[in-house]
């Protein structure tokens, strides 16, 4: 591999004003025809699609027109319904060129035959949770009558792709964009019953390997040569989500999953060290290193090299803020980096993460005046960033669940009949609460680990008390049939009884686990009850005894 040197050349900040750059093109469906109805929105790189920066509707014509007006790192997240979205990384400074582009979109992928159709719509605000099945009629049509009171009834369904989304329908007068990547379809009615038909015959389905297509101006070959590997990069990871969707219908855990990722290292690594232009080359460090949480296999070395190519001031790393992280290995080093980024980085994103991390570091090594400054900083200065909300509240020194203070007060409704348990009734035992649910790849990843924990202290004045966020119970019934039996105790949570205790406990993302002692106080949180660290953590607190 050719040696990496340090390049201190970074792009022109993204505060600085362009002259109102004009990004314009087509966009067409897979049929070759403009969609029913189509946006393109220009979003963050990160690709925070909910919350763009500018969004306009493609006209009957196909054609689009945005301005840019700051330079900086964004995507091109472009929608239409029947089809994938999908998104086209921009680099944008004083020396890039208007940018013509002209996008072929892929169909969506349908399932290939459909037993099981929910709706929902208007009526329950689109909540997944109270979706409705359809009823499927000999023609393999699916049907469902709703009273309205209105003029239009919107909907949507669930269950025609392979991944859990709601999309627009087959009967519908027009459509509306429903924010997240999506469209519902809407249908014109008078006041009284509606009967909604979905049709399969009438899905969008082609089956073209080249989509989504994409082509760029002649004065746009650096967009061109960003685009190519972001797509390379967006089709490996959708293979590595199919294995890993493969490999869970018949293992219990991801422990032994191995994926080959040889064809993307390889390719990332020589556009890292062959590529002439510095911005193609920094963009494919930074997909490079964006492969590690995917199970890429990954040298020191070459991490060492993407560190060197994204120096602390490159405005690249607004890309992926939290990646240092993961490139870094020797922990002092790793310090003096954050605090470069903070120092130097020119965008708040990455000051804000790094500040963050900063914050954490001095919490667990219990420095804490450090733990104070770094904290009022981040709290006083960067509040404001999206990105740092749920490090803002886990760091929090006046949070609820933390080691060293009294459980709050809590009552849930057990699985499988309607005893109830509380910190009150739990008082005088050791129990270990985790948040989880089927769908969360981490939590059945520490199946294994709280499985032999349990087998290991459950004679020992021990409770395992597991606290579901899934959409239904059944789900979790199924899960326990074919996958884990977990044999302790359960509570679902999505439901008016159990729901409050998400926020009391301040669950923010799962997995979470929270162990408490006889006395009602807490001993410990999260990380230090992950993996083997779960045995060892009871261990010191518990006797084992067979």
């Amino acid at each position: 591999m050719k040696k990496f040197s340090v390049l201190f050349i970074i792009f022109l900040l993204p505060s600085l004003s362009l002259a109102n750059m004009q990004i314009s093109g087509k966009i067409i469906g897979a049929d070759g025809k403009v969609p029913a109805l189509a946006h393109v929105h220009l979003i963050n790189f990160q690709g925070n699609f909910q919350q763009p920066f500018q969004t306009v509707t493609v006209g009957k014509d196909g054609q689009f027109n945005l301005q840019v007006s700051e330079q900086g790192l964004y995507r091109l997240f472009v929608t239409a319904v029947n089809h994938e979205h999908t998104t086209i990384p921009l680099i944008l400074d004083a020396e890039t060129n208007d940018v013509e582009i002209d996008i072929q979109l892929a169909s969506l992928e349908y399932k290939k035959q459909f037993d099981l159709v929910q709706i929902l719509g208007d009526w329950n605000k689109f909540g997944f949770n109270d979706a409705e099945e359809m009823q499927k009629q000999a023609d393999g049509t699916f049907i469902i009558e709703r009273e309205i009171s209105a003029d239009t009834i919107t909907y949507q369904l669930i269950g025609l792709t392979e991944a859990l989304r709601s999309v627009n329908g087959t009967q519908a007068d027009y459509y509306v964009y429903d924010g997240g990547g999506d469209y519902r379809s809407v249908i014109k009615a008078k006041p009284g019953v509606v009967k909604i038909i979905f049709d399969p015959r009438k899905l969008l389905r082609i089956k073209e390997k080249d989509l989504p297509k994409v082509v760029l101006g002649k004065k746009n070959t650096q967009l061109k040569k960003l685009w190519e590997i972001d797509l390379s990069v967006q089709k490996q990871r959708e293979a590595f989500q199919a294995a890993v969707a493969e490999y869970q219908k018949t293992h219990e855990d991801m422990k032994d999953f191995k994926y080959d990722w040889s064809e993307a290292v390889t390719l990332l690594k020589s556009k890292m060290s062959d590529e002439k232009d510095i911005v193609v080359r920094q963009f494919a460090a930074i997909q490079l290193g964006q492969l590690i949480p995917y199970r890429a296999e990954i040298d020191s070395a070459t991490k060492l090299a993407i560190l060197e190519l994204l120096p602390p001031n490159s405005v690249m790393w607004a890309a992926s803020p939290r990646l240092p992280l993961m490139l870094q290995q020797d922990e002092e080093k790793n310090q003096q980096f954050l605090k470069a980024l903070f120092d130097e980085n020119p965008d708040r994103t990455v000051q804000a993460i790094a500040l963050a991390y900063l914050t954490m570091i001095a919490q667990h090594e219990g420095d804490e005046e450090a733990f104070k400054n770094y904290y009022e900083k981040l709290n006083n200065e960067y509040a404001d960033v999206r990105e740092i909300q749920f490090d803002l509240k886990q760091l929090d020194p006046n949070k609820r669940i933390m080691v060293g203070k009294p459980v709050p007060d809590f009552e849930v409704t057990l699985l499988d009949g309607q005893e109830k348990v509380s910190n009150k009734s739990l008082l005088g035992k050791f129990y270990l609460m985790d948040f989880w649910a089927v769908w969360c790849g981490p939590c059945v990843g520490e199946m294994g680990h709280l499985h032999a924990a349990y087998e290991k202290f459950k004679n020992n004045n021990f409770v395992l008390l597991s606290l579901s966020l899934d959409r239904t119970p059944e789900d979790i019934a199924k899960f326990r049939q074919e996958k884990w039996k977990m044999p302790w105790l359960h509570a679902f949570l999505n439901n008016e009884d159990n729901k409050e205790v998400i926020e009391t406990f301040e669950v923010m993302a799962i997995p979470k686990a929270v162990f408490v002692g006889p006395d009602g106080m807490i001993l410990a949180t999260e990380g230090d009850l992950r993996g083997e660290n779960l045995e060892l953590i009871l261990a010191k607190h518990l006797k084992y005894t067979r």
